[in-house]
């Protein structure tokens, strides 16, 4: 059966330049986030902070969803365009589980603990 999704591919232009944004994203936040918990300056409660902040969150979900439309490299060096296998794989490695319990925690710090 053909898959009737688009699928992005993992060494494609799109994908490179949505790695960088993630990176500056993490970066951002590997360095805010802390800070904001330690000391909870006033500054970082500024509505333009809280929305860029929650603008992040959001980003990294769709980053989240879009893990399982993303090829891969199998083994044999080959791209691996298929809907199914894609999950399969995303699932089964590491980075899914990184990528579901930070976006748990997101959500635990964000709505459960504001």
């Amino acid at each position: 059966m053909k898959c009737k999704c688009r699928i992005i591919s993992y060494k494609g232009r799109f994908k490179k330049w949505w790695d960088i944004l993630n990176l500056i994203l993490a970066i951002f936040n590997s360095i805010f986030m802390p800070i904001a918990f330690a000391f909870d300056p006033i500054e970082l409660k500024h509505i333009l902070f809280v929305t860029f902040d929650s603008l992040v969150d959001v980003i990294f979900l769709i980053d989240f969803i879009l893990m399982f439309r993303t090829s891969f490299k199998n083994r044999k060096g080959i791209e691996i365009r298929k809907c199914r296998k894609i999950a399969k794989n995303y699932i089964i490695t590491t980075t899914f589980w990184f990528d579901l319990f930070s976006l748990l925690g997101a959500f635990w710090f964000n709505v459960i603990i504001p």
